[in-house]
């Protein structure tokens, strides 16, 4: 059994560190945002590769309000409201989602404007357009020369917790293809990396998140 502090532990670098030289580990695979976040940015610090992006990816597919400025000219980014914006909403429902955060957890749609003023933390949620169609996962591979080498979409057809509990593979077409190539060139990933997809009220795709740890 291995006994390791909480990542936000003052002492849990230190105490990671000796874990790591004792047990002679030399790769360390993220399984969550906020380790992987934490870890590319001590990695200097650690005897062992932390097989993730690099940090600055990390911290931005960790925000999605900064995710989506950066992506906001492409035509898979979904249409996303300034907090000021609120008022000038005129077709509903639309979607809010916690900047920082994985899966659905904190998600809610929005019928009409009387329903924002029932959220606490709205400076910290997304507001973006409400995508009614199938969502999918693609799991994707790049090398350290950027390279995608691996490209697979799957359905998710039971989520648990805003968590993917069963899914099953369909074919990787050229429109999975041109999403997940432009966020290839466009973000520096390195590793196996992850996005979230959803079609629109016309069939689209769009981007609900992107993850560089593993599924």
């Amino acid at each position: 059994v291995t006994h390791l502090p909480f990542i936000n532990d003052p002492n849990f670098m230190d105490i990671f560190r000796e874990f790591l030289i004792t047990n002679h580990i030399e790769y360390v695979i993220p399984t969550d945002e906020t380790i992987a976040v934490v870890l590319k940015k001590h990695e200097e610090q650690l005897p062992a590769i932390i097989v993730c992006s690099p940090y600055e990816t990390t911290v931005l597919c960790r925000h999605k309000r900064q995710m989506y400025q950066v992506l906001a000219d492409k035509s898979y980014a979904p249409r996303v409201y300034s907090k000021s914006e609120i008022d000038e909403i005129t077709e509903y429902p639309i979607f809010v989602k916690p900047d920082e955060g994985q899966g659905a957890k904190g998600s809610r749609k929005i019928t009409c404007r009387e329903e924002f003023d029932m959220i606490d933390n709205l400076d910290d949620m997304v507001i973006c357009e409400y995508l009614p169609g199938e969502e999918y996962t693609v799991d994707c591979f790049t090398t350290k020369d950027r390279k995608l080498i691996f490209c697979n979409p799957r359905v998710r057809t039971r989520i648990m917790n805003g968590i993917t509990a069963r899914g099953s593979n369909i074919p990787c077409t050229e429109e999975f293809l041109s999403v997940i190539n432009s966020l290839n060139d466009t973000l520096h990933f390195r590793g196996y990396w992850y996005v979230q997809l959803r079609r629109d009220l016309e069939g689209k795709l769009k981007l609900l998140e992107i993850c560089t740890r593993f599924a």
